[in-house]
C-alpha cells in the first residue's frame, strides 16, 4: 500500500500518455488560468440549501482552473468547455472524494469544491481542494441540458420538467429556458401555495423548491417537492 505524501509527486502512464499526479492529493494539479484570458461561460454555485446563485471572486478561480485540468485531460480548448456549477464541499479525507486503487489518504476532513463542467455534451466533474489542486473524477452523459448535474442537486430532474413544460407553454426551444433561481422551501401543506379549485388539503409540513424559470427578460416561478412541480402562479398562455 502506498501512502500519499504532499511532498512527492509521480508521473504515471495512461494510455499512450504520461499523466503527472501530486500523490499529496492523489490528483492532477490544476493549471494556472490568466485572469481574462479564457471568457468564463456562466455557471452558478450550489448553496448548501440547494439555491443557484451567480459566481463570486472565489468559486469563479476555482471554475477557471478547473476547466484548464479538464481541458488538459481532453486535450482540448478550454474555450470549447462550459462551467455548470460550483459547490463547496467537505471530502471526508484528502483523495477529494477520488480515492484511487493502491494509495491512502489522510483521514482528515479536507474542504474543497465540486466542479460541474461540460464538454461536448457530456457533463465532467473535477473535484479540488482549497489548495489549488483537483483531480477530474468522473464523466456522465447530460440528463436534460440543466445547470446542475443529476445528482448534484436534489430538484434536478424538477428542473428539467419546469423547462420543458414551460417551453411547450410558451411554444420555444427548451434551451432558451435556463433556471435563474432556486431555494428551499416548506409549505403548509400539499397545495405547495398554489391550491387546485374545489380541493381540500390537510394541514402538514411540506418541503421542496421554489425554483425562477427565465425566458428573455421574464421570469416564471414553479413550486415542487420532489414528487409534483405546478407552475405557480399559473402561466397566463395556459
Amino acid at each position: 500500500m502506498k501512502t500519499a505524501s504532499r511532498a512527492r509527486a509521480g508521473i504515471k502512464a495512461t494510455g499512450g500518455g504520461l499523466r503527472v499526479a501530486a500523490l499529496g492529493l492523489g490528483c492532477v494539479l490544476l493549471g494556472t488560468a490568466v485572469a481574462g484570458e479564457i471568457p468564463l461561460p456562466e455557471g452558478r454555485r450550489v448553496t448548501e440549501d440547494g439555491r443557484l446563485l451567480p459566481l463570486d471572486a472565489e468559486t469563479r478561480q476555482v471554475a477557471e482552473r478547473a476547466r484548464e485540468t479538464l481541458a488538459a485531460e481532453l486535450q482540448v480548448d478550454a474555450a470549447m468547455i462550459e462551467v455548470d456549477t460550483v459547490r463547496a464541499m467537505q471530502w471526508s479525507d484528502t483523495s477529494l472524494g477520488c480515492p484511487q486503487p493502491g494509495y491512502s489518504y489522510g483521514q482528515v476532513i479536507t474542504p474543497g469544491f465540486r466542479v460541474t463542467l461540460r464538454a461536448d455534451g457530456v457533463l465532467h466533474f473535477v473535484h479540488t481542494g482549497r489548495t489549488g489542486t483537483g483531480i477530474v473524477c468522473k464523466r456522465k452523459q447530460t440528463p436534460g441540458g440543466i445547470p446542475s448535474a443529476d445528482g448534484e442537486v436534489p430538484w434536478a430532474p424538477q428542473a428539467t420538467a419546469a423547462r420543458k413544460d414551460l417551453a411547450r407553454r410558451l411554444a420555444v426551444p427548451v434551451d432558451q429556458v435556463r433556471v435563474a433561481y432556486v431555494r428551499g422551501n416548506t409549505w403548509e401543506d400539499r397545495s405547495l401555495d398554489c391550491p387546485e379549485p374545489d380541493v381540500t388539503y390537510q394541514p402538514e409540513s411540506v418541503k421542496g423548491y421554489i425554483m425562477r424559470l427565465r425566458v428573455g427578460s421574464r421570469d416564471y416561478t414553479y413550486h415542487t417537492d420532489l414528487q409534483r412541480t405546478v407552475a405557480c402562479p399559473p402561466i397566463a398562455t395556459d
